[in-house]
């Protein structure tokens, strides 16, 4: 404590108590430099002490001084009349609530809607007069088979359940039977046919669309840019939804409208079924692409409209929906060469039209970004066989680092597509969004600081399911294929005689028998041998 905090404190105290105030030398007392005092009065005041003085450190000491008027009666009390103090008894202070946090288990399928599905699937069979219910452990197999069809295809899906050892999966006979996977795959429902909306191409999977969309939004992290492109989803056969996109990966398929993140999590996607596609009353004059706000990249007007609504885009646009068509002509505009550029404002809104020549000529639309900052983006130059710096408008840099995460979401589908066809219309749609939710799941846990890659992941999700329905029981044997061991059985190598403790039935004649080949590890009697390994 410094020498003035001294000065305030012996202020306050009483006049009866001795002080006794120890300073010490000034903080440049070895130095070259000295102060002195700001008065000639002989007196030592506060007032007339130089500064290196005041900021010196300096000690304090009371003594009480002990008058009789400090004396009371109660000092001649004897010791014993005096309680302790009980040291250890704490203040009671008031401590503020934490706040407490209940956190829950949350799937992306919850107990209510897999309930849906295995109500709807039972009411269908029924309708069909089948006696063969449907369990919820027996979905969960169903869709793990689907999730190990991704990324282990086979030719057949039938060959899963086979004896041969080359293309049988234990995981996959252990949990369900070929029969009931089947029946479950013929019958799956999530709609009642009964009470499906004529007017909506989709009605049988409208509530698994609209659950997902939901917990897709609950579970995600919104950002700040979003992407919304167009998806297909792969089917060949008969249907009214059914597009062909020129193009496309997928040329013939169901078209969807996607918005993911920048990394590819999708938030919500939507069906297009042309005309009934299901808008809202209040943009239905805009059409159905601005009806859902979807298509407001293709169109000035979508961008207006988003203005006016408080949305910030940047997409591209067609040159023939700008009105008055601003920007300058395309075959005038080739001639300028690799990276010029042509944009104009409105001049009441905050809204940009930019054009600009890389490989081929591009149009954007954006009321968030203009042309600046300009970029230099590295371009490979066949006229001079080297990398040469092309310019670039900041609403186009913007543009292609934020808007592919739709086509992100469509390359981890791809890699990882159930190859299990069905016969049903909306067979390819549940399959579409089973790895959709894997992906959106797979996004989640790298979010959260996982390392496992998409193909880790789907197979510790696909084990993890089959093993939990895995049967408590085993089969017997039944009868053995007739193109069991072909290849071996004709080879005329190591074919030898062994004695088996069980008697069972000759593979040829049918007989029974006690001894068995090796090799085949078939049953056989002797005089079978000869004939059963030669080919007729």
């Amino acid at each position: 404590m410094h020498l003035y905090a001294f000065v305030a404190f012996c202020s306050q105290i009483l006049v009866r108590e001795s002080k006794l105030i120890k300073l010490f030398p000034p903080v440049n007392a070895c130095g070259n430099i000295t102060d002195k005092d700001s008065g000639d009065e002989e007196m030592v005041e506060i007032d007339n002490l130089p500064g290196s003085q005041l900021r010196a450190p300096a000690e304090i000491k009371v003594v009480v001084s002990q008058t009789e008027d400090d004396f009371s009666s109660d000092d001649d009390l004897p010791l014993s009349n005096f309680t302790k103090c009980n040291v250890s008894e704490k203040v009671e202070r008031k401590q503020k609530k934490k706040k407490i946090y209940h956190w829950v288990k949350q799937d992306v399928i919850p107990s209510d809607q897999k309930g849906t599905i295995v109500h709807e699937t039972n009411k269908y069979v029924q309708q069909r007069n089948r006696t063969q219910p449907v369990t919820d452990n027996k979905i969960r197999a169903f869709i793990g088979v689907l999730i190990l069809g991704g990324y282990v295809p086979v030719p057949r899906r039938k060959m899963l359940w086979e004896r041969e050892r080359d293309a049988r999966n234990e995981l996959v006979t252990e949990a369900i039977t070929r029969d009931k996977f089947d029946f479950i795959m013929s019958n799956l429902h999530v709609q009642d046919n009964n009470a499906v909306d004529p007017a909506d191409k989709f009605a049988k999977l409208t509530p698994l669309f609209q659950h997902l969309n939901k917990k897709f939004m609950e579970s995600g992290r919104l950002e700040q840019m979003h992407s919304v492109d167009e998806v297909m989803v792969p089917y060949y056969g008969r249907h009214g939804a059914k597009q062909f996109m020129i193009g496309k990966p997928i040329r013939y398929g169901y078209k969807f409208w996607v918005g993911t993140s920048r990394l590819g999590y999708v938030y919500w996607f939507e069906p297009y079924q042309g005309i009934s596609t299901s808008i809202s009353t209040t943009y239905a004059e805009y059409g159905v692409g601005a009806g859902v706000v979807l298509e407001y990249a293709m169109h000035y007007e979508r961008t207006e409209l988003l203005t006016n609504k408080g949305f910030y885009a940047t997409g591209t646009v067609r040159e023939n929906r700008l009105p008055g068509n601003p920007l300058v002509d395309s075959n005038l505009f080739k001639k300028e060469g690799r990276g010029s550029f042509d944009f104009k404002k409105i001049s009441d809104q905050n809204i940009i039209a930019v054009k600009w020549d890389d490989n081929s000529l591009v149009s954007l639309c954006s009321n968030y970004a203009g042309i600046e900052p300009i970029h230099n983006v590295k371009r490979y130059s066949r006229k001079e066989r080297q990398n040469v710096r092309v310019k670039q408008p900041h609403v186009v840099h913007l543009y292609n680092t934020n808007m592919g995460g739709v086509d992100r979401c469509e390359q981890n589908i791809e890699l990882y597509r159930i190859a299990i066809r069905g016969k049903k219309w909306y067979f390819p749609l549940i399959t579409h969004c089973i790895v959709l939710t894997i992906q959106n799941s797979w996004q989640l846990h790298r979010n959260h600081g996982g390392d496992l890659d998409q193909l880790s992941f789907r197979k510790r999700l696909a084990t993890a399911i089959l093993s939990q329905n895995k049967k408590r029981f085993s089969y017997q044997r039944g009868r053995p294929s007739k193109d069991e061991n072909v290849d071996i059985r004709y080879d005329r190598l190591d074919h030898y005689v062994a004695r088996q403790e069980k008697q069972t039935r000759c593979a040829y004649c049918h007989e029974r028998a006690t001894t068995k080949c090796m090799k085949c590890n078939i049953t056989l009697n002797v005089q079978c041998f000869m004939a059963y390994h030669t080919r007729n």
